[in-house]
């Protein structure tokens, strides 16, 4: 297996209508500036690198970016830490991201070689493995499916919203389900796909990380 590029997997997820947050994959320093400046800060950013595959373990992701100082920091500091991990890695760009506030989610899919594709929806970011709270369909899912994967993990009480705190947009979540389903029926060489995180707030659910593997 290998890893699908930031470009073509961007492309991908606009083929299904999948929510990505606004982002673009710069050359250089000049063209995050310029996305920033049209977009507004903050940001996020990160490496688009083939030899990288799990950024956050090394440094290659950079949140909460509030201005053009801390860019250039960021942008330099990322390039500085991946040749740590590896000296002569490959990079395509430097992916720069919209950021959002809201509950970090994981939509996911693995391709079994007995089953065919199997859906994963469950709490995302860092925690992920930690707390492994996380519900499993065989594709393809129906809505009602869907539904259920949504109520059935430990922690779906805060995503309706608990104790006064404002929840997830859960149908936008079933939807993201759904055509992630639908990709994954449709495109037998995508052997696996990790949306870690999805944040979802009352209002939409977009995905910052996208990570597509195919044979």
């Amino acid at each position: 297996m290998k890893l699908l590029d930031q470009d073509s997997t961007l492309k991908l997820l606009k083929k299904y209508k999948i929510p990505i947050a606004k982002s673009k994959v710069c050359k250089n320093l000049e063209e995050c500036k310029k996305f920033s400046k049209q977009n507004g800060f903050p940001v996020a950013v990160k490496i688009d690198s083939p030899d990288i595959v799990h950024k956050s373990d090394v440094g290659a992701v950079k949140i909460g970016i509030n201005n053009e100082t801390d860019l250039k920091k960021a942008y330099t500091g990322i390039i500085s830490n991946c040749k740590k991990f590896k000296k002569d890695f490959s990079m395509n760009g430097m992916l720069i991201q919209k950021q959002y506030d809201g509950h970090n989610l994981l939509v996911g899919m693995k391709r079994d070689a007995t089953f065919g594709p199997v859906i994963v929806f469950g709490i995302g970011g860092v925690t992920v493995e930690l707390l492994k709270d996380v519900s499993r369909k065989i594709a393809p899912i129906t809505k009602t499916q869907a539904k259920e994967m949504v109520k059935e993990i430990k922690m779906y009480k805060i995503l309706e919203g608990y104790r006064g705190e404002k929840g997830a947009h859960i149908d936008s979540l079933v939807s993201i389900l759904l055509k992630l389903s639908m990709l994954s029926m449709e495109n037998e060489k995508v052997m696996e796909i990790d949306f870690n995180p999805i944040i979802s707030n009352d209002k939409k659910s977009v995905i910052v990380d996208a990570r597509v593997m195919i044979k």
